[in-house]
């Protein structure tokens, strides 16, 4: 009587410990790009609310502050470009982190984002829309 093979061979198990490699070399990267994004994103703005009449260059100067306080590697005017006057502030941060895979193989993550203040009326609005492939969002400080 003759027994169909059962389980795995050599080779695939050979092909899985690969993917499995590639798929963790990627997230070691991936993961620490993507949280220093949203912790940048963060930083500012959170000092946009607090930001009631603080000019650009205050403004640019409180989240260099912050950035090195929360120990973020990045120089805050290699990634971003803060323009504008006291009542209306747009700052655009765009920078890529780029890592090593294999050999000459790199990740390249690449981050952009435009926020915008504006006070009106001493209401203060901050436009912090998302990549134009995605819905943009509001934040009110006095709500």
């Amino acid at each position: 009587m003759r027994y169909a093979q059962q389980g795995i061979s050599y080779w695939s198990i050979m092909v899985l410990m690969l993917l499995a490699f590639f798929m963790v070399k990627i997230g070691l990267f991936a993961v620490p790009a993507y949280l220093e994004n949203k912790t940048i994103n963060t930083v500012i703005r959170d000092r946009l609310l607090e930001s009631e009449k603080m000019g650009p260059e205050a403004l640019r100067a409180a989240i260099t502050h912050q950035l090195g306080v929360n120990g973020l590697t990045v120089r805050p005017d290699d990634i971003m470009t803060v323009t504008g006057s006291r009542d209306e502030v747009e700052i655009v941060t765009n920078y890529e982190r780029r890592g090593n895979l294999i050999g000459n193989i790199d990740l390249i993550a690449h981050f952009s984002r435009r926020f915008s203040y504006r006070n009106r009326d001493g209401e203060a609005i901050i436009d912090a829309p998302l990549p134009p492939y995605r819905a943009g969002e509001t934040v009110r400080a006095n709500p």
